[in-house]
């Protein structure tokens, strides 16, 4: 048996009436063959199939609508978008960390999302993007960006001692 037009990087093999493709391709495409049997008994018969191979995600880069990374928000208005560029394959959602990027947690309602819009943080917080080309591919995660939040400052109260002082005089 032979076959016609496989994707560079597979191979075919034909043993014990069993034609078997293997191999790691390195092309990305539809590729339509034809096995085609010879030899034997009987006249030589063909079949035609394709093999779709899909081509590796990227993750992109995330950037805030700022441009800056990282980018600072006051804990009065925590609230920026972030958007998602250069990413090859489907968002399948997007991720937050708040202990420096030790562990993420995916944020509910982000799939598909090329951008993003915080809103409502009180600590600082590392967003990136979670991308995947077809459900036999891996995932891959985008590039990072840090969000500070500038927390909420209450001073306490300052007394001087005394209370009233003379021009050129000194309080201690």
């Amino acid at each position: 048996a032979s076959v016609s037009v496989l994707p560079a990087g597979l191979v075919s093999n034909y043993a014990a009436g069993v034609f078997t493709i293997s191999g790691t391709p390195s092309v990305a495409g539809t590729f339509n063959f034809t096995v085609t049997t010879s030899g034997g008994c009987g006249p030589a018969a063909s079949l035609n199939g394709n093999i779709q191979v899909q081509s590796l995600a990227v993750g992109g880069t995330v950037s805030d609508t700022s441009g800056l990374n990282p980018t600072t928000v006051c804990y009065s208005s925590p609230n920026g978008t972030l958007n998602l560029n250069g990413q090859s394959g489907a968002v399948l959602n997007w991720e937050r960390s708040t202990d420096g990027g030790i562990t993420w947690s995916t944020i509910p309602g982000s799939a598909g999302l090329t951008t993003y819009n915080y809103s409502g943080l009180t600590i600082t917080t590392i967003f990136r993007a979670v991308v995947q080309n077809g459900a036999l591919c891996p995932t891959v995660r985008s590039s990072s960006v840090l969000v500070n939040v500038i927390p909420n400052i209450k001073p306490s109260p300052v007394f001087a001692a005394p209370a009233t002082i003379c021009n050129g005089g000194s309080s201690v």
